[in-house]
């Protein structure tokens, strides 16, 4: 269950191309994209139901999770006063504090809803986050057309979301259309660019089409190696991408070595993500037990499912990962009863977020069939 495949590159690099690009065009590019959003919003639309592409349910057998990041949902909601603080009274006369008008806010600009939407997907909320960047799209659409680099940035989260919700197909034309925007604009040596070289391998992996993933992954490498040098969290995320592949293609011990080589560059990184680090060791986990190396398997797969239930909660998706993970380690330890256990918790998780047609889904069911005995025999790895 060798999951996930990490997002190399950052939001952070590409707002940096972006003001290098656009120079001082890019305060008023704001204000005008803020105003459009604000009308988009409070302008209600009367011509009948609104028309959105239909989130598919039914996609490619084998997929690799997109999602940009694994950090905690865990965030403090606008407007909460901060405790012990004292409450504002109203007047005399007044009718209340039903009665006080709202507080003046500032209007959500183009780069507030990316965030937002990235945060949704961080909860494993996708459907919420395509909806959030689909208003994003038609707004840039609209301001820098199609082949803006804008757009662009959308177009390339839209990827990672469609991709994660089981639709390779769909992520790939938004990446593909991303990608020539970056190569015309930023170049082909741009370090965003390597980015998208990135999450378009991912794609590719989920389609099987390996080769094609290797040669992507190789780009973004160069590019990170030669920019930011070989210790850098993109170098370091590409590795462990490269580690998947050879995990699919059943290079066992090939990818043992490039995530331990990762691990490495991880611990010489400061401020690193350790939720990103996290994943590492999920992956780990997996190429030990497909090694034989069952105990080591045990002790990174329980030791991720830990952390990661305290951090994101039982109905993340990356928890659900790591219950499926572990239940092969304990399969394969004869511990039947906690694997079929560990799938059932995994399997509620991807019905209530993905659905019943969702490659993640199929895949826990078709693992609880064979460890009843009633499906197919040997075992199932997850990317």
């Amino acid at each position: 269950m060798f999951k996930k495949r990490q997002k190399a590159g950052g939001w952070w690099s590409r707002r940096t191309g972006e003001q290098e690009n656009r120079g001082e065009n890019r305060a008023t590019a704001e204000e005008a994209e803020t105003d459009a959003l604000r009308k988009t919003a409070a302008t209600p639309k009367e011509e009948g139901p609104q028309k959105e592409e239909a989130i598919p349910e039914k996609e490619s057998p084998r997929k690799a999770e997109a999602i940009p990041g694994e950090e905690s949902p865990q965030r403090a909601e606008a407007g909460v006063e901060p405790e012990g603080e004292e409450s504002v009274q109203p007047e005399a006369g007044s009718a209340g504090n039903n009665a006080w008008p709202d507080e003046p806010r500032t209007p959500l600009t183009g780069d507030d809803m990316m965030e937002r939407a990235r945060d949704a997907a961080g909860r494993g909320d996708y459907r919420e986050s395509l909806s959030i960047l689909r208003k994003v799209k038609e707004v840039r659409d609209l301001m820098y057309g199609p082949d803006g680099l804008e757009t662009a940035i959308v177009c390339d989260e839209m990827a990672s979301v469609y991709e994660r919700l089981g639709d390779p197909g769909q992520a790939e034309i938004l990446c593909k259309g991303a990608l020539a925007v970056y190569e015309r604009l930023l170049g082909e040596d741009h370090p965003d660019t390597a980015a998208v070289y990135n999450n378009l391998a991912g794609i590719c992996m989920a389609q099987q089409r390996y080769e094609e993933a290797v040669d992507l992954y190789q780009k973004a490498l160069t590019i990170y190696q030669k920019v930011f040098g070989e210790v850098d969290c993109n170098t370091a995320a590409v590795y462990n991408n490269l580690a998947g592949v050879h995990m699919e293609q059943g290079g066992y011990e090939q990818a043992e070595r490039l995530l331990r080589k990762t691990l490495s560059l991880r611990e010489k990184i400061t401020g690193v993500d350790q939720m990103e680090t996290l994943t590492i060791y999920n992956n780990l986990a997996v190429v030990c037990e497909k090694r034989g190396k069952y105990r080591e398997a045990e002790s990174l797969g329980r030791k991720v499912l830990q952390i990661r239930e305290r951090a994101l909660g039982e109905m993340h998706p990356d928890t659900a990962d790591s219950c499926a993970n572990l239940a092969i380690v304990c399969r394969e330890a004869g511990k039947d009863q906690e694997a079929k256990e560990l799938l059932l918790r995994a399997l509620a998780v991807y019905e209530e977020i993905f659905g019943d047609e969702h490659p993640d889904t199929q895949a826990v069911r078709e693992e609880l069939a064979a460890l009843e005995g009633r499906g197919r025999d040997g075992c199932y790895s997850f990317f």
